[in-house]
């Protein structure tokens, strides 16, 4: 990649990042890549040799940078339909209203003793990304991705894992059940829906 960056800088700015692989036992060694825009990468396979390794590579990659283009299609698309930012913005409503819950939960949780209680925010998060979306990504923009079904059923979670949090606490249970009981509801609900999910 260095002896040509001057030809990929031709795309875009090379960017470099370095990433320590885990061992099993312990330790690792620090591994330099290259992070490639599509132009980049398109560069860069001209300059391998085929062979049928090659070969299998970049048909792959091809595949993959048109998965991700068609992806990026159907959110662009999706985001235009009234149905879609109607869900979205009551999505936006119903997570402001969970946040207000989680931080009186905080607060209730260190009252108890909790010395990570701020985390809830991103477990219960989490929690319901892997239930209601055990197959999706989870990052930042996975919520602009969903479509509008997917959207309301996430806000009915939203809705479910708010009253978990409220009950428990209406209930002075301990801090450290309450999470579980939230946790329990929202896989519940997921398991009613389950088949619906993919569509």
């Amino acid at each position: 990649m260095r002896k040509h960056q001057s030809h990929f800088e031709a795309f875009a700015p090379l960017r470099f990042e370095i990433q320590v692989e885990k061992r099993a036992h312990g330790g690792g060694s620090p591994t330099e890549y290259a992070v490639l825009t599509e132009d980049q990468a398109t560069f860069a396979i001209t300059l391998f040799r085929n062979n049928e390794i090659v070969i299998r590579f970049k048909v792959a990659l091809v595949k993959a940078f048109r998965t991700a283009i068609n992806e990026l299609q159907r959110v662009r698309y999706q985001q235009l339909e009234l149905d879609w930012q109607e869900q979205r913005l009551t999505g936006k409503t119903t997570r402001r209203e969970l946040s207000g819950v989680i931080r009186q939960f905080v607060d209730y949780a260190r009252a108890q003793g909790s010395q990570h209680a701020e985390r809830y925010y991103s477990i219960i998060t989490r929690m319901e990304y892997r239930a209601l979306f055990p197959t999706e990504t989870v990052d930042g923009g996975l919520r602009d991705r969903l479509t509008a079904a997917q959207i309301a059923r996430l806000t009915s979670a939203e809705v479910i894992a708010e009253n978990a949090l409220l009950d428990g606490m209406q209930q002075r249970l301990p801090y450290y059940s309450i999470y579980p009981l939230a946790k329990t509801r929202v896989e519940q609900f997921a398991g009613l829906i389950r088949p619906k999910l993919l569509h």
